[in-house]
């Protein structure tokens, strides 16, 4: 079985912390990784202190991690960076009360930062947290679509301890070609999370979105998994299943016992 499983609540909006908690004992998953922002958030730096003390206390006595917790502050956002920094170092405290490994962030959609903008917004947002344990991780998502530009923008920012990315087992396919291990050795060690996403490109609709079980993927997913479960990371693996943005797939606690059967 691959190792450091975990869920996301975006895959379960409907779901309350007791009901998540009771799902990952039950499957053998070690934690799970919460949203921090929109109507369906399950935690946000808004939330009362004495919610997340009650929180912290439900899941350290479950033997559950809460694997990270994901902002949707966008590092090339550069006209808005100034607010984008202040909500960060609100969700690096909430991250330090919850025990979250790591705080997810994005490139951002449609962002054209100019030539060393984005570098310096990394280095900002590295700076605004690090009186935190918490670790930035910048999902390779939106703009960000290949482990070469991803090692890339590493490398330039400087490789800050505090910062890596969270590794979207959907783009190697993609945007890849589909060369997996060129992917992973690529910007493996740069990687402080993966989600594991699986879709059948040939049912995709204009957006994309064409989730499926693992199982019944048009690419091999598998031999990707292989390649990051022997290798040295140790990172939280955390199961994607968008229920929010594909109202079609089944309820996640239907579908769990597939992905841990596939997954094992």
């Amino acid at each position: 079985m691959m190792k450091n499983l975990c869920f996301s609540s975006l895959n379960c909006p409907e779901l309350s912390h007791e009901e998540m908690v009771r799902l990952a004992v039950q499957y053998g998953f070690c934690g799970i990784e919460l949203r921090g922002k929109s109507a369906d958030a399950h935690i946000s730096p808004d939330t009362p202190v004495s919610r997340q003390k009650e929180l912290k206390k439900l899941y350290d006595d479950s033997g559950i991690a809460v694997a990270g917790i994901t902002s949707y502050v966008k590092l090339a956002d550069i006209p808005n960076l100034s607010e984008g920094l202040e909500t960060l170092k609100r969700f690096s405290e909430l991250c330090d009360r919850m025990g979250a490994g790591y705080l997810r962030v994005y490139y951002g959609k449609d962002c054209r930062p100019e030539e060393g903008a984005l570098t310096d917004a990394i280095g900002k947002a590295c700076e605004a947290v690090k009186g935190s344990g918490v670790k930035l991780l910048m999902e390779i998502h939106d703009e960000l679509k290949t482990a070469k530009d991803a090692a890339a923008l590493a490398k330039a920012a400087g490789a800050p301890e505090n910062f890596g990315f969270i590794y979207n087992t959907l783009y190697p396919f993609r945007f890849e070609e589909g060369k997996v291990r060129e992917s992973w050795e690529t910007v493996g060690k740069y990687v402080g999370a993966t989600h594991i996403n699986p879709h059948f490109f040939a049912s995709a609709d204009a957006a994309g979105n064409a989730q499926c079980l693992p199982q019944d993927c048009d690419y091999n997913l598998r031999g990707l998994l292989d390649i990051i479960d022997e290798s040295a990371f140790d990172g939280p693996n955390v199961i994607m299943w968008e229920t929010p943005f594909n109202p079609n797939l089944k309820k996640l606690p239907e579908v769990l016992p597939a992905f841990m059967q596939y997954l094992k």
